[in-house]
C-alpha cells in the first residue's frame, strides 16, 4: 500500500527586493518564509525567534526579521526606519521596547500608521532619520535596503546619528561597501547575524560609535 505522501513546501522562488510581490522591507509576500509580509500572521516557524526583551512577543517575524530583533538590546527606545507593514516595530513594542516607526512615502505612512496606531506606537513621515531630533532614541534599526542607501542615510543625520547608543543594521546588498563605510567613519561592529531566507542570505550587523565602549 502506498504510503501518503507529504506536501512539497514552496521556497522564495528567488524573487529578490525591488521584484514584483516582494515587500517594500525585502521580504517576499505571499506568505513567504515566517508568514511576514501579505500572508496569514499566524503562519510562519515561529522557533527560534530572538528574545531580546524581558517577555516574547506572539508577533510572528519572518526569518529575515529575526536576527535584527535579537540584536536590539532590552529595554531601549528605538526607531525603526522604513518600517514596512510594521511587523517588526510591533514585536520590539510588545517586547519592551519604546519604538518610533518611520516611512518617507504619505502612502506607507498610512498603511502602516493604521496598523500600529492601536498598539500606541508613534509613526513619522520623513526620508532616514531626518524625522527625528537628537537624544529622541537610543538605538536606530535600518533594514530592507541596499549599503549604499544605508550610508547615505546616516551621512544625511550626523547629529542624530552621534546620539545614539548603537545601530542595527541590515542591508539587502552592498555589505561590503556598507562595511568600509563604518569603518572610515569610525564605527566598530559589535555583533553580527546571518540568515538565509529564499535564495538569499541577509547579514545583521549591530553597530557602535566609535566613542562607545559597549556594554
Amino acid at each position: 500500500m502506498e504510503g501518503r505522501r507529504r506536501p512539497r513546501r514552496q521556497g522564495g522562488g528567488g524573487r529578490h527586493p525591488g521584484h514584483p510581490g516582494v515587500d517594500e522591507d525585502g521580504d517576499p509576500g505571499g506568505g513567504a518564509a515566517g508568514g511576514h509580509g501579505q500572508g496569514d500572521p499566524r503562519q510562519g516557524d515561529r522557533r527560534g525567534q530572538g528574545r531580546p526583551g524581558p517577555g516574547r512577543s506572539r508577533i510572528a517575524l519572518s526569518r529575515r526579521l529575526r536576527p535584527l530583533a535579537g540584536l536590539v538590546p532590552a529595554g531601549v527606545s528605538v526607531v525603526d526606519v522604513g518600517a514596512g507593514d510594521g511587523k517588526l516595530a510591533a514585536w520590539l513594542a510588545a517586547a519592551g521596547r519604546r519604538v518610533i516607526a518611520t516611512e518617507n512615502k504619505p502612502g506607507p505612512l498610512a498603511e502602516v500608521r493604521r496598523r500600529l496606531d492601536p498598539l500606541g506606537i508613534e509613526c513619522r513621515l520623513g526620508e532616514g532619520l531626518l524625522p527625528l531630533a537628537p537624544g529622541e532614541v537610543q538605538v536606530a534599526v535600518i533594514a530592507g535596503m541596499g549599503g549604499r542607501t544605508i550610508a547615505s542615510i546616516l551621512a544625511a543625520s550626523p547629529e542624530v546619528v552621534r546620539s545614539l547608543e548603537g545601530l542595527i543594521l541590515q542591508p539587502v546588498q552592498h555589505l561590503a561597501e556598507l562595511r568600509e563605510v563604518l569603518e572610515r567613519s569610525g564605527f566598530r561592529v559589535e555583533a553580527e547575524a546571518a540568515v538565509v531566507q529564499g535564495s538569499h542570505r541577509y547579514v545583521a550587523l549591530r553597530v557602535l560609535p566609535a566613542y562607545s565602549t559597549g556594554s
